[in-house]
Parts: C-alpha cells; sequence; structure tokens
C-alpha cells in the first residue's frame, strides 16, 4: 500500500492526510515501548504487551487527534487485539469507516476463534467474502 500511494508524486494533502505505517511502526509512533521486556516471548509481547500500551495511549488521546479512516491490510497476519486497537483508533468506532483486508487463504498464524464481535466490530450487513483474480487485467 505503502509503495503504491508514494509514488513520487506527494500532494501537500497526501502528506497531511494520509498517513501509511506497518501495525509496529503505528504503535511506535503512538507509544515508546521498552527496548527490551525479558522473561516474554515474541508473540506474547506483540499480542498483548504492545497493543495494551497502545489502547492505554489510544484511550487518552482526544478524539480530535484519531482518524476518520482506518484500512487494515493483510489482516489475517493480525492477531485481534491488533483489530482492536484499529477500532479504537477510529474518532467514531461504531460507525467509522474501517476497511479490513484479508486473504483467508493466507492464514499464516492459523488464528481461530475469533469473530468480528469479539473484537468489537459490528459487522453483520457490512461484509463482503468474494474471491478476486488479482492475476488477470481487464481489457480496456
Amino acid at each position: 500500500m505503502r509503495s503504491f500511494l508514494d509514488n513520487g508524486n506527494r500532494t501537500i494533502n497526501y502528506q497531511i492526510k494520509i498517513n501509511i505505517f506497518l501495525f509496529q511502526e503505528w504503535t511506535y509512533s503512538l507509544v515508546r515501548p521498552p527496548s527490551a521486556i525479558s522473561g516474554f516471548s515474541v508473540d506474547y509481547y506483540d499480542e498483548e504487551i504492545l497493543p495494551s500500551m497502545l489502547m492505554k495511549k489510544l484511550n487518552k488521546i482526544s478524539e480530535s487527534r484519531k482518524w476518520d479512516a482506518v484500512l487494515m491490510d493483510e489482516a489475517q497476519t493480525f492477531f485481534s487485539s491488533w483489530l482492536k486497537a484499529g477500532v479504537k483508533a477510529l474518532k467514531d468506532p461504531e460507525n467509522g469507516e474501517l476497511s479490513i483486508v484479508s486473504n483467508g487463504n493466507q492464514s499464516l498464524y492459523k488464528r481461530r476463534g475469533v469473530t468480528w464481535k469479539s473484537i468489537g466490530i459490528e459487522a453483520v450487513g457490512r461484509t463482503t467474502n468474494e474471491k478476486y483474480n488479482l492475476d488477470k487485467k481487464k481489457l480496456p
């Protein structure tokens, strides 16, 4: 996504209004986690500690500093705590523009048992589950 939007033709509006981060980059832009916490696995740190710090920060920042829209791409690699943080980052978590893109064929971490409702996302009537062949180009 970053390379798609960052094609060298950046406008002032792009620079001001669109932020593109990997999840960890975004978290680190808002909180300064300790450089090392001994005794914890990387997964526990990424799934529990980092999102917990982020959620505390998101609870403290004003609505005006939150985002109108959040796009979470490659969501099949996200922990459910990361998705919850995406919801919390919205100015209007119930009706805000939250787009989650996921490829079910790439379930790298095999996270099962997570529902949209358990994450705090009202998805009924708002989802699409379609297959797209991105390798085929349409002819003009």
